[in-house]
């Protein structure tokens, strides 16, 4: 006989917490805007936590009949530093990528525009995640970097998106190159 398995038992679902709950991203909807704001001082890196506020609201926003636009921002001088990499390690990989990709995958399934505004720099993981929202205002500080390339790898996310949003000679000089790119530059 062979016995049933409950698959709860081998696999765990992050609790789903509320706006009012979130720690590093500030949530408020205001005249059909939902405004999440990034509040990681000092750099915004993302870590798991932050990655599932962020997808969390924006499912949130997502359901809200009152919601018609969700605009993305920074309460710090950087709009987001990428990846907090003293979270990322062997033990915690697939839950970064799991909140990694339930970010960016809800960013892309909303059915709702996305305006992520970059008030300063937008480096690696921060950079993918502008890249991400429907459009993109760029204040005169922000910068965007892949620099991956410095550590010897290379930004997938990046890789994959950049040449439709950029062109292809742009985004290969960002990839292949780890230097940071003006906004104003085109």
């Amino acid at each position: 006989m062979i016995e049933p398995v409950n698959t709860q038992d081998f696999t765990s679902q992050p609790e789903r917490r509320k706006p009012d709950q979130f720690e590093h991203v500030k949530f408020r909807i205001d005249g059909g805007v939902a405004r999440m704001t990034l509040n990681r001082p000092d750099h915004n890196l993302l870590n798991e936590a932050m990655l599932r506020e962020i997808a969390g609201g924006i499912t949130h926003a997502g359901e809200s009949d009152d919601v018609k636009l969700i605009v993305l921002d920074s309460a710090c001088k950087v709009f987001c530093g990428g990846i907090d990499i003293g979270e990322y390690t062997s033990q915690r990989v697939f839950q970064m990528l799991d909140a990694f990709h339930a970010a960016f995958a809800g960013m892309l399934e909303v059915g709702k525009p996305v305006v992520c505004v970059v008030n300063g720099p937008a480096i690696g993981g921060g950079a993918e995640l502008a890249a991400f929202g429907d459009l993109v205002i760029a204040t005169p500080k922000a910068r965007f970097a892949q620099p991956e390339i410095s550590i010897g790898i290379f930004p997938p996310l990046a890789s994959t998106i950049l040449p439709f949003l950029v062109g292809p000679k742009i985004a290969l000089e960002l990839v292949l190159t780890g230097r940071k790119r003006n906004s104003s530059k085109r």
